[in-house]
């Protein structure tokens, strides 16, 4: 089976997390949003888009297409002078996919894309396509390596997670108990590779043809 090898990297992150992901090449990228939430140890609560050939085409969650490719029809139907004084004239032209759409019409060896998780904290994951395999034998994605624990959610994206580090890091800190007493108590825990791929295993496969 063919399948993609995946560097997945949060950006602007300190402490540094990313993983190593393998997956079949058959999946869609509403499956690969929760390949990503599952190697991550997000929680899937808010919504997420993927960038792709340097921000030329988007795939959006599926509540949030609907809406952006209503508002790139009114774009479409401007004069080029009234498009020029929208606030985002380039939509008008920009590629929008809905997440059903195939990975493997789009990924290559090299390549590097985006997925924006939480449109609030904006957590923006640099994924790097590493390599294609051509006999992969599992029909379901696997974590192979990882660095850095668990991101938290709604902490305030990368400013904030590193700000919690800090904070945690000095029991002598002013904030130290409110934070503590904020913070799920699990919050630091260290990544469990062998749930994740046991996740991915029973709840991610694909149907064998």
């Amino acid at each position: 089976m063919k399948a993609y090898l995946l560097d997945i990297t949060l950006r602007y992150c300190e402490p540094r997390i990313s993983r190593r992901v393998i997956l079949p090449a058959e999946i869609t990228f509403e499956q690969l949003h929760r390949v990503i939430q599952a190697a991550m140890g997000w929680e899937d609560s808010h919504l997420y888009e993927f960038i792709l050939d340097e921000a030329q085409t988007q795939i959006l969650d599926g509540m949030v297409y609907d809406d952006m490719k209503a508002q790139q029809k009114y774009y479409q139907s401007l004069s080029v002078k009234d498009l020029a004084k929208m606030p985002n004239p380039f939509l008008a032209k920009l590629k929008i996919r809905k997440p059903r759409a195939k990975i493997d019409q789009y990924l290559e060896k090299g390549m590097i894309f985006q997925y924006i998780y939480d449109f609030g904290d904006d957590w923006i994951h640099d994924i790097n396509v590493v390599e294609i395999e051509d006999n992969y034998k599992a029909n379901y994605p696997e974590v192979l390596s990882f660095e850095g624990g668990y991101p938290i959610e709604d902490c305030g994206g990368p400013p904030g997670y590193e700000e919690i580090h800090h904070v945690m890091s000095n029991p002598n800190h002013p904030e130290y108990k409110d934070m503590k007493s904020w913070l799920d108590p699990s919050w630091d825990a260290p990544y469990d590779l062998d749930y994740a791929n046991i996740y991915m295993e029973a709840y991610l496969q694909l149907k064998r043809k």
